[in-house]
């Protein structure tokens, strides 16, 4: 994986290569949702996402992350995005500002 535009969140991948998405609260109940192409769901505390690029069934490949916050304003996420080692790591806080919930969104272009 390499970043190709940082402020748009996209990447650069190979097909077939392994994704794996970490995330980690602080200050907050944990509660990270998910949509990965037409598949959704939850992430726990310490548990990753991990999904393999498939250029015949999505490409791009598209993630959106949400992170719920719960408290008085001073919570966190930390993110982490890594695919083939050696290459590119997206790493990111996303902090509570006062708003119950943030959305990321990721695209993981395929390219030969």
């Amino acid at each position: 994986m390499k970043i190709k535009d940082l402020s748009k969140r996209e990447f650069i991948c190979r097909d077939g290569e392994e994704i794996t998405v970490n995330v980690l609260s602080k200050n907050t109940v944990h509660l990270v949702t998910y949509r990965l192409d037409q598949s959704a769901g939850s992430l726990a505390q310490g548990q990753p996402l991990t999904f393999t690029l498939d250029q015949a069934t999505a490409d791009p490949s598209f993630l959106t992350v949400g992170f719920h916050f719960s408290g008085k304003g001073d919570g966190a996420y930390a993110i982490k995005i890594i695919g083939d080692p050696g290459e590119d790591t997206f790493q990111e806080i996303y902090r509570q500002n006062h708003v119950p919930v943030l959305f990321d969104h990721f695209t993981f272009d395929i390219w030969p």
